[in-house]
C-alpha cells in the first residue's frame, strides 16, 4: 500500500517536473528563434515584437493593450504564490523530513540485525539525506525570491510613476502571469508532490480533529537556524550574486523612478544616467539576469527546470532590451549621419563619382601604375586653408569657443556622479555656462553648429535647416529640463535661463 503511494507520488512529482520543463521551453524557443538572423522570418519577428513592447515603444490604439501599471498585478500573485509554496516546504521540511531521517535510520540497523544488503541500505541512507538537504535548499531559493517579487512589489507602487498612455500587450500581460507562477514552482518542483499531498493531509487534519487537538511541534530557534548552516559553498556563491543584483537592480529602479518624479514629467522620456546605465541601456534587465543566475548557481545547477528557467529569463530580458536600445539609439543615429552628410551635400555625387573612378582604375591597373601625387605639405593643408574667407576663420573661432565650454560642462555633470554617495541623485549642476543656463552643454551644442553656420557663409539652405534642426531639438528638450530643475530643487538659481539668455 505504502509503496503504492510511494510511486504515484513520483510519478506525480515527474509529471510536474517535465510539464514545467516542456512550458519553459516551449517559451523559450520563439524568442530564440527571433533572435537569429534566419532569412525569411520578418514577419515572425515582427508579431513577436508587436506582443513584447511596451512603454515608451509600444504606440498602439489596440485593444489588445493594458495599462503598463498593471505590472503590479505580477507581483501580488507572485507574493502570493511564492509564500504559499515557502511556507508549505518550510513546514514539509521541519515535520516530516526528521522522521524520515529516522525512519532512515532505523531501517537501516533492522536491514543490518536481518542480514540485509548493508550496501542497498547505506545507498538509500545517503539518498534520503540528500532528499532532506533538497528540500531545505529549496526553502532557501524561495526565501530569495521571497525577496525579489517583494521588492519589485514594492518598486510598482513606491517607486514608479508609470505614463497614463504607457501600456503593454495583453499576451505581454499573461506571459508575466506565467513567469511569475512557474518561476517560483521551479525551485521546488521535484518533490512539489510531496509537499501538496503533506499540506492535504494537514487540512484534513485540522478538518477532522480541529484546532486543539492538532499536533504541535516544538519551537526552536535552531530548528530553523541550522538546515541553513549546512548547506553547501555554492548556495552561499549563489546567494551573493543574487543580492549583488538584487541591489543593483534596486537603484537601477530608483534612477528610472526619479525621471519621473513629477506628474510634469509623466510623458516624457528622458535618458538614464548612473549605477550600470553608465554601460548598458537596459541595467535592471541585466541585473535581473545577474538575480536568476545566482538562484541557478546558489541550487547547484543539478536541474534542468532551473536551467530551463534562467535560458527563458536572459533570452526574453535579451529581445526587450534589443528593443529598448534600438528605440534609444533611433534619433541620434538618424541625425549622426545626416548632419556630416549637410556640410557637403551641394557636391556629394561628384565625390562618389570621383571615388567610384577611383576604385575603378586601381581595380584594373593595379597598386604600382597608379599615378602618386607628390605629397608637399604646403600644397595639401596651409596654403587652401589660407585662401579661405574671413566669415570662416569667425565660424571656427564661434566652433571652437562652443566646443571648449561644451566639454567643461560635461565635466562639470560628470563630476556630480563620480562620488558614490551621489549614485542615482540628482544634483544642481554649477560652473562656467551652468551660472545663467539649465543646458549649458546643449547652449554650447547650439554654438557650436552656429559656428558652423557662420564659417559656411550662410550660403546653403541645408546647413540652416541642420541649424533649426538643433535649435529646435535642444531648446525643447531644455524648456523640459529647466520646468524639471525648478519643481524638483525649491533652491534652483532664479536666474538661470532655460538654454539662451534673454531668450528662453
Amino acid at each position: 500500500m505504502l509503496q503504492a503511494i510511494y510511486l504515484r507520488m513520483e510519478g506525480m512529482g515527474v509529471g510536474i517536473v517535465w510539464l514545467l520543463r516542456a512550458a519553459w521551453i516551449l517559451a523559450t524557443l520563439p524568442i530564440v528563434v527571433a533572435l537569429l538572423p534566419l532569412p525569411g522570418i520578418g514577419w515572425f519577428r515582427s508579431v513577436l515584437l508587436g506582443f513584447a513592447k511596451r512603454g515608451k515603444v509600444l504606440r498602439s490604439n489596440s485593444r489588445l493593450t493594458v495599462p503598463q501599471r498593471f505590472f503590479s498585478h505580477f507581483y501580488v500573485v507572485a507574493i502570493f504564490w511564492t509564500t504559499m509554496l515557502l511556507v508549505a516546504v518550510w513546514f514539509y521540511a521541519i515535520k516530516s523530513l526528521p522522521s524520515l531521517i529516522e525512519q532512515d535510520f532505523f531501517s537501516a540497523i533492522t536491514s543490518h540485525l536481518t542480514g540485509g544488503s548493508h550496501a542497498f541500505s547505506l545507498h538509500k541512507s545517503i539518498s534520503t539525506r540528500e532528499h532532506v538537504y533538497n528540500v531545505w535548499l529549496s526553502v532557501f531559493l524561495l526565501l530569495l525570491m521571497e525577496a525579489q517579487v517583494v521588492r519589485r512589489f514594492y518598486e510598482t507602487i513606491y517607486v514608479f510613476n508609470y505614463s497614463p498612455s504607457a501600456r503593454m500587450h495583453i499576451l505581454g500581460y499573461l506571459a508575466g502571469m506565467f513567469f511569475y507562477t512557474a518561476a517560483p514552482l521551479s525551485l521546488c518542483c521535484t518533490f512539489a508532490p510531496e509537499v501538496f499531498d503533506f499540506v492535504k493531509n494537514m487540512v484534513a487534519e485540522f478538518i477532522v480533529k480541529g484546532k486543539d487537538h492538532m499536533s504541535r511541534p516544538e519551537f526552536n530557534i535552531w530548528m530553523f537556524v541550522i538546515p541553513f548552516l549546512r548547506l553547501r559553498w555554492y548556495a552561499w556563491i549563489g546567494a551573493a550574486i543574487f543580492l549583488w543584483g538584487w541591489i543593483h537592480q534596486l537603484r537601477c529602479h530608483e534612477i528610472l523612478g526619479s525621471l519621473r518624479d513629477k506628474t510634469e514629467k509623466l510623458e516624457e522620456y528622458v535618458i538614464p544616467y548612473g549605477d550600470w546605465f553608465e554601460y548598458v541601456s537596459s541595467p535592471h534587465y541585466l541585473a535581473e539576469i545577474v538575480i536568476y543566475g545566482g538562484l541557478l548557481v546558489a541550487s547547484g545547477g543539478a536541474d534542468l527546470s532551473l536551467w530551463l528557467l534562467f535560458a527563458f529569463v536572459v533570452a526574453n530580458l535579451g529581445f526587450a532590451a534589443t528593443i529598448t536600445h534600438r528605440c534609444s539609439i533611433l534619433a541620434c543615429s538618424t541625425f549622426l549621419a545626416a548632419a556630416p552628410l549637410s556640410l557637403c551635400c551641394n557636391f556629394v555625387p561628384e565625390v562618389f563619382h570621383f571615388v567610384k573612378n577611383l576604385v575603378a582604375e586601381f581595380t584594373v591597373k593595379g597598386s604600382d601604375p597608379m599615378p602618386m601625387p607628390e605629397f608637399n605639405i604646403w600644397m595639401f593643408v596651409i596654403t587652401p586653408f589660407l585662401e579661405l574667407r574671413s566669415y570662416t576663420w569667425i565660424g571656427a573661432t564661434i566652433f571652437l569657443w562652443g566646443w571648449v565650454h561644451q566639454r567643461r560642462c560635461h565635466e562639470i555633470l560628470g563630476s556630480l556622479r563620480k562620488k558614490p554617495e551621489n549614485l542615482g541623485k540628482y544634483l544642481i549642476p554649477y560652473g562656467d555656462w551652468f551660472e545663467f543656463s539649465s543646458s549649458a552643454h546643449y547652449t554650447a551644442e547650439i554654438v557650436m553648429y552656429g559656428g558652423l553656420l557662420v564659417a559656411s557663409g550662410g550660403a546653403d539652405l541645408s546647413l540652416w535647416l541642420l541649424f533649426a534642426f538643433v535649435v529646435a531639438n535642444l531648446g525643447f528638450a531644455a524648456t523640459i529640463t529647466h520646468r524639471w530643475y525648478q519643481h524638483k530643487f525649491d533652491d534652483y538659481p532664479r536666474n538661470r535661463w532655460a538654454i539662451l539668455p534673454f531668450v528662453c
